[in-house]
């Protein structure tokens, strides 16, 4: 079902009109919010999908706008399977095997390639949309904060500001088209898709791996990756719940919302339950007949010598199964 039905449920639950503006942006916060906490929640069936990535060592790499968050990866021709580690493995007390066939999570950042100059920075779109700004925050020089807002008044619309560096690029609603940010010389840096509100992209630091910087694009460079979508905002009538038979719980997570701004923290709690306990049924009801396999994975004791002999000797490592 749509963002249409669950605002029809909220509004009459509320006593809420969604057709009126004002009273529709109140609600469209609340279904928001209860819809990414329900999305942090747990991996719903829906929200996890699968795609191949052609990746060259010695890099870090940009995964594409629409990946939240990795849960697995393996290499496509052997099915070697790799590991996920955070920016701190590397400074643990045994680290030496967290370079070999490993993804290192560095983070989310504003831009799919950095910038090699902020000077002369525009935005661009199919079409100009008025009623569009964009809040550029970063620094330049003599500020190390600093704030413009880019009316997107036009199909390029150049910013005023030479920063030194940028954090974030947030527009003021989703918009009708996609608005690319691009360098002076038109290289296209990042990308705001029309139903998000923000440039995000998911960081990952691949300098590590056990393939060269010019490694060939064929299977053996390949890597299948199992990954949880990024979640939409939603404000359009058509706009779906990434995840589909959750709607109903997301109206329970509106409620409980909803009732402790009001104070009204019994009545929260019971319709918190009730949320969580919908998702935990919803779950197990399409989870019903299918395998689960329980992974096993070597003691790290075992994997100590072959991991000093990848460490140093990466010149020497081969492609596939160790």
């Amino acid at each position: 079902m749509s963002l249409e039905y669950i605002l029809d449920r909220v509004g009459k639950k509320l006593g809420i009109n969604p057709n009126d503006s004002h009273q529709r942006s109140i609600m469209l916060d609340y279904v928001n919010e209860a819809a990414q906490e329900l999305y942090e929640e747990s991996d719903m069936v829906g929200s996890l999908t699968e795609d191949s990535f052609y990746v060259q060592g010695d890099k870090t790499i940009a995964l594409p706008s629409n990946v939240s968050s990795v849960r697995a990866i393996r290499e496509k021709e052997s099915q070697t399977t790799w590991n996920l580690s955070n920016l701190t493995e590397r400074y643990a007390f045994n680290n030496l095997e967290q370079d070999d066939r490993t993804w290192r999570i560095k983070g989310y950042e504003t831009f799919m390639v950095t910038p090699t100059s902020y000077s002369g920075m525009k935005a661009t779109a199919t079409q100009a949309m008025t009623d569009i700004t964009l809040t550029v925050v970063g620094s330049r020089s003599g500020a190390t904060r600093f704030v413009e807002e880019v009316e997107m008044d036009a199909t390029s619309n150049t910013f005023s500001t030479t920063f030194t560096s940028i954090e974030s690029i947030i527009k003021s609603d989703v918009c009708t088209y996609d608005i690319s940010i691009k360098q002076s010389d038109d290289t296209v840096v990042a990308v705001i898709p029309n139903n998000e509100k923000e440039s995000r992209y998911l960081i990952v630091d691949v300098s590590e791996y056990p393939w060269e910087s010019d490694a060939a694009q064929n299977d053996e460079h390949t890597l299948e990756v199992l990954y949880k979508k990024k979640l939409p905002y939603l404000s359009k009538d058509s706009d779906e719940f990434p995840a589909d038979g959750y709607d109903n719980i997301i109206i329970n997570k509106v409620m409980q919302l909803f009732l402790e701004e009001q104070g009204k923290m019994e009545e929260a709690i019971l319709y918190d339950r009730k949320a969580t306990r919908s998702l935990g049924r919803r779950n197990a009801d399409l989870e019903r007949g299918q395998l689960q396999k329980v992974r096993f994975d070597k003691h790290p004791h075992d994997k100590l010598n072959i991991s000093l002999i990848n460490k140093y000797t990466r010149a020497s490592r081969t492609i596939g199964p160790y």
